[in-house]
């Protein structure tokens, strides 16, 4: 953020910095878009069936996606935390009884903190990312039940599936640069 002051009236305004948004999100965003102008047009038997459902999974995928790339995981936290880890392991040999048992016991205090600000995020994010992933296979099968039952045209589920299977993509890619940044 940015901050401008006013100098005619003392006031503070903010004015948000552009930030580059996840692939992902836009995808899906454009998915949620097309199930929503798709299915505005469906006939009305199908309106609180169907396409109510279809349109809160696009929601909810939009939603998800946004949750788990808010999850932070602190690298510079986790870096700093292995670097004390080797330095306490490298100090653990020399000394007095008493003194390696106090190392020994910062040793393990410091593992359990990482280990546990570690998982802990990580796992909150890979259970959102694959709880997208989840949603855009119900997507997917609603989409094609639509079809067949006549509240969608074969066109607008072709275009539907080539969106879900977008982002599908774009997800299970995130997921796996995750898995290579974060060595889990």
């Amino acid at each position: 953020m940015i901050a401008k002051t006013s100098t005619c009236l003392d006031v503070t305004e903010v004015e948000p910095i552009a930030v580059q948004e996840l692939t992902a999100i836009t995808k899906a965003r454009e998915l949620g878009s097309k199930v929503f102008a798709v299915t505005e047009k469906s006939p009305k038997k199908y309106r609180f069936t169907i396409v109510s459902r279809l349109q809160n999974l696009s929601l909810e995928v939009i939603s998800d996606i946004g949750r788990a790339n808010e999850v932070f995981v602190d690298v510079k936290l986790l870096a700093d935390l292995d670097k004390s880890i080797k330095a306490l392991s490298e100090q653990k040999q020399s000394g007095s009884d008493m003194e390696r048992y106090h190392v020994q016991n910062k040793l393990l205090t410091l593992k359990l903190t990482r280990a546990a600000t570690f998982e802990g995020r990580m796992s909150k994010r890979v259970d959102l990312q694959h709880e997208v992933l989840a949603k855009l296979k119900e997507m997917d099968f609603l989409s094609t039940f639509a079809k067949e039952q006549g509240a969608i045209l074969p066109k607008q589920h072709e275009q539907i599936a080539g969106l879900i299977w977008e982002v599908s993509k774009l997800v299970g890619a995130w997921v796996k640069a995750d898995r290579r940044r974060y060595n889990y």
